[in-house]
């Protein structure tokens, strides 16, 4: 709550000084602080952007890497992630919307099953971006964990299984 108040004196105290200026000045600094926050935000304001996302590059097309997820998932079955839904049929979660496609791993971490949550990102075409979001240990999707939830040697654990049995897997086409 404090670094609220602190923010809103700020801006408050800024806009008065803009106030005050002549009025060419004052609208060419509205529209660079415009410019500014529209750039600095980008990604924060898209659909699918979270918090402590890791990125993995690829030095190939959005497109190449969807195929190349779908093929790997296609040949290895173990990393599907199903769902049953209340009429009782199960379901691949894997989905798409109008802006990304989303992307469920059961990979394991040390001993454990867990399931990770990734996101491709179609618009960011060259490089290609795989996110991954968040994790959970639990089979029926709950509890999930922000990348930014997990510390030292549960993140490394993390980081090291994932990159291992889809990142390395995606790069060499296996």
């Amino acid at each position: 709550m404090q670094c609220f108040v602190k923010s809103f004196v700020c801006i408050y105290v800024i806009a008065y000084r803009i106030l005050a200026m002549p009025k060419t000045f004052r609208y060419f600094l509205i529209g660079l602080f415009s410019v500014f926050l529209i750039y600095t935000y980008y990604n924060i304001l898209q659909v699918g952007s979270y918090c402590n996302t890791v990125k993995y590059d690829f030095k190939m097309t959005s497109d190449e890497l969807i195929y190349r997820i779908k093929m790997l998932k296609g040949n290895n079955a173990e990393y599907d992630v199903w769902q049953t839904g209340q009429n009782g049929k199960r379901s691949n979660i894997d989905g798409t919307s109008l802006h990304y496609y989303t992307f469920y791993f059961n990979i394991t971490v040390d001993v454990r099953r867990a399931i990770v949550m990734t996101l491709v990102n179609p618009r960011h075409n060259f490089p290609a971006k795989l996110e991954f979001n968040g994790i959970t240990y639990s089979p029926n999707l709950g509890s999930w964990k922000d990348m930014g939830e997990l510390k030292g040697t549960e993140r490394k654990l993390v980081e090291g299984a994932f990159k291992e049995q889809v990142v390395d897997r995606i790069r060499s086409n296996r």
